[in-house]
């Protein structure tokens, strides 16, 4: 289509190459600043919490887990005042809260979350750039170099995303 515009406008090609390349310029300059704009405003934001990691990655049903809320679902949020030691503790406490959260109506606590599965340890995000990762026992597996951030999901209707709040 760009290579039949410039005689369709009845412009030199040079012209049409220049316009779209600057176009396109100005179009990754906009996404990223964007993307700082959201950056910053995330780090802004952000509160020291947990999420939940589980034996799915990928949830299933996907609809489940997108009807109920992925950060109900996988996201611990802390005590703040109880302080920094204590949050290892908090989201170890917080997954055996989830599982009871979302029991059948028999009184046994299951041992998945609905769409995700089985627990099998947390990450505890202390800030936007330090977060460990722990198993359920409450060792340390690993040091990550940023939050471990959970995915969202999204519905949309003929191309257009339909806010879950709805």
């Amino acid at each position: 289509m760009i290579r039949a515009l410039p005689d369709a406008v009845n412009m030199p090609g040079h012209l049409i190459e220049t316009a779209v390349a600057e176009t396109r310029h100005e179009l990754r300059e906009y996404a990223l600043r964007i993307a700082q704009e959201e950056e910053k405003a995330w780090r802004a934001a952000f509160v020291p919490h947990a999420v939940i990691l589980t034996d799915r990655t990928r949830p299933e049903p996907i609809f489940v887990a997108a009807f109920t809320g992925v950060e109900r679902l996988l996201r611990v949020d802390f005590d703040l005042a109880a302080g920094r030691a204590s949050y290892i503790n908090q989201a170890l406490n917080g997954v055996r809260l989830k599982l009871a959260e979302f029991k059948p109506e028999v009184a046994r606590i299951p041992e998945e979350l609905p769409a995700f599965g089985r627990p099998i340890g947390v990450v505890v995000n202390y800030s936007p750039d330090r977060a460990v990762r722990f198993d359920l026992d409450g060792n340390a597996v690993e040091i990550l170099q940023r939050a471990y951030l959970i995915s969202q999901a999204y519905l949309s209707h003929c191309k257009r995303l339909i806010p879950l709040k709805t």
